[in-house]
């Protein structure tokens, strides 16, 4: 009886003890401030929604709450609030888009989760993201100045270089092309150049001067004369602990655990000249500094002439794609929508198999006339799986019975 008391005490002791201590890490110190959060983030998706009921994705600068840096840590709230988004997080990641959004410049961290907490407007333009919730202006997007789009000193902003979730375009000698990711954007340039049909720059290295002090650099960057949207990317060899700041505010912790790779550069419409200052704790383990000038007028210029070969009479739903084209043998479909085995695709009755668009997204060609496309989704072998579990249980059933019957257990 003294031992079966002991032991109960410890446990009693034990769990409590370990209750405590989760609760230290995991408690909400307010839990109506949880409660406000999720109903009016809520309340800004369905208000966009009902703004607009077409096809695009939506990004935000911030989530719940954030890491010890100040870097958002929850990227599931595309799946809390109902939204299509480019950010999310699994264990078991699809390698193909982790890759693809890296070299777009939204980092992969551990392998696991796809670090966006930005906004790369060429990048999101590509994946269809068309609305922004963030608590900061970002240059080249447009607020929506109604109160039925703020919550927090979260606003929700306006993409309209967005590219549509689907459309037409002519194929082209660069569609055969091997792409060399030589840095984040000069492959968006790339990937809208194959497009179109020719090279563009919609990204403009920005001439820079640096200034070493230790474990800090000062940049002094110039400022092109056309409307731009200013990024940085500082590719490292090891982490370094650091931060970005200009001479006005501080930009984002760098070269940390849920760091970006890629920042935006908040700059005044008149300043011709810029200082960003990277200081870091664990010294300077730079590969290269790439800054870029994202020209607006030419991203417009491309966006406008791929918007022409938007598909209208499409349906997106859930791991199911209907769409008819009328198009000519030299023209092929383009799906904001990452390949994957458990797509079956049929055209015109027949299946056919995707070309791949930054050996992530899919691209389907197109005869002339008339294209019926008919794509569903399948989780890869989910049929084998419930055969392999049936099989099992029927051991386990006849293993029973056995046991039951046989004098010898």
């Amino acid at each position: 009886v003294f031992l079966t008391v002991s032991l109960l005490m410890i446990t009693v002791v034990e769990l409590g003890l370990n209750g405590k201590l989760l609760m230290k890490r995991y408690h909400y110190d307010n839990v109506n401030l949880f409660i406000d959060y999720e109903r009016n983030t809520q309340s800004l998706i369905d208000n966009i929604k009902q703004y607009d009921n077409s096809y695009y994705r939506i990004s935000q600068t911030s989530s719940r709450s954030t890491y010890a840096k100040g870097l958002p840590a929850q990227y599931n709230e595309s799946a809390a609030f109902n939204y299509s988004s480019i950010s999310s997080y699994t264990s078991c990641p699809d390698n193909s888009q982790m890759s693809f959004l890296d070299r777009i410049g939204y980092r992969t961290e551990f392998e696991r989760i796809k670090v966006v907490h930005s906004s790369i407007i060429g990048a999101d333009s590509l994946l269809g993201v068309k609305y922004v919730l963030s608590k900061y202006p970002i240059r080249g997007l447009e607020e929506i100045g109604k109160a039925a789009f703020s919550y927090d000193e979260k606003k929700v902003y306006v993409n309209r270089f967005a590219l549509p979730m689907a459309f037409v375009f002519a194929k082209n000698k660069l569609q055969d092309s091997c792409l060399v990711s030589l840095n984040p954007f000069e492959y968006q340039n790339v990937l809208y150049g194959q497009l179109i049909g020719k090279p563009v720059k919609l990204y403009i290295p920005v001439s820079f001067t640096k200034k070493q002090q230790g474990n800090s650099i000062i940049y002094t960057l110039s400022a092109p004369s056309n409307e731009h949207v200013m990024y940085g990317n500082i590719p490292w060899n090891q982490q370094m602990e650091g931060e970005i700041s200009t001479e006005k505010t501080r930009v984002t912790s760098y070269s940390a655990w849920l760091s970006p790779s890629v920042f935006y550069i908040p700059v005044s419409e008149n300043e011709k000249e810029i200082q960003l200052n990277l200081k870091t704790k664990k010294g300077l383990h730079i590969k290269e500094e790439q800054f870029y000038a994202l020209d607006l007028k030419a991203l417009d210029d491309v966006s406008k002439r791929i918007r022409t070969g938007k598909i209208e009479n499409i349906d997106i739903k859930n791991g199911d794609i209907k769409c008819k084209v009328n198009a000519s043998e030299n023209e092929m479909l383009y799906l904001s929508v990452p390949y994957h085995k458990g797509w079956s695709i049929t055209r015109n009755g027949k299946t056919i198999k995707p070309v791949l668009f930054g050996k992530c997204l899919m691209l389907i060609p197109l005869e002339n006339g008339n294209n019926v496309i008919d794509m569903y989704y399948s989780v890869p072998y989910f049929k084998e799986g419930c055969i392999i579990s049936v099989f099992c249980l029927i051991l386990i059933i006849i293993s029973e019975t056995v046991r039951r019957t046989s004098r010898f257990f």
